[in-house]
């Protein structure tokens, strides 16, 4: 019998946000559940079991970091990531500290999917209860070849080789955000 898909919730007041980040991961096999706000997320933690869990730093009723906080208290082995826009170190720094096991600065979806693909393997393994907390998985300096392997080794589909073989600038610096001060073509300062 084949193990059920891994199952996301994604929590993000975007609309557009919400969509990209469920339509890229239904690309790679993922179940994915999608809320607006914390009060959604934690009605749907209580009656739903999820893999995986992305925030959004700034939410509508409360923000990132807190909810954070209440879903280690809820589920203390299930990995968390945020991917937000809010890019400064301090906020890095604070998802870390509420609990989090990675943070990825918006729009950086390549960093994205390989962070997912990273969490989930540790969530899954035999290891569970020893998911490493605070580790930026976006600063993992893996090689440009290992980020290009199929996810989950399932083969992709046409429509996710596109978007992630539009994403190669990427792997020139593996993992490395830019900043909006920075050009991600050259990494210099505007």
């Amino acid at each position: 019998m084949l193990s059920p898909r891994p199952r996301v919730l994604c929590v993000d007041d975007d609309d557009d946000c919400r969509v990209m980040f469920s339509t890229l991961l239904q690309m790679q096999l993922l179940d994915v559940k999608t809320v607006g706000c914390s009060a959604e997320a934690l009605l749907r933690i209580q009656t739903e079991r999820f893999d995986l869990y992305s925030l959004d730093t700034r939410l509508p009723d409360l923000n990132g970091f807190e909810l954070c906080r209440q879903i280690r208290d809820i589920e203390p082995h299930v990995p968390i990531l945020f991917f937000s826009g809010a890019a400064y170190e301090a906020d890095r720094k604070r998802g870390i500290a509420a609990g989090a096991n990675g943070y990825v600065i918006k729009p950086d979806i390549y960093s994205l999917v390989r962070s997912v693909e990273y969490l989930l393997s540790i969530g899954q393994s035999s290891f569970t209860p020893t998911i490493p907390m605070g580790v930026e998985v976006n600063v993992l300096g893996l090689s440009a070849s290992k980020l290009r392997q199929p996810l989950f080794g399932a083969t992709a589909n046409a429509a996710s080789k596109d978007i992630l073989g539009s994403l190669q600038f990427s792997a020139k610096r593996p993992y490395r955000n830019y900043n909006q001060h920075e050009d991600y073509r050259t990494g210099k300062n505007h």
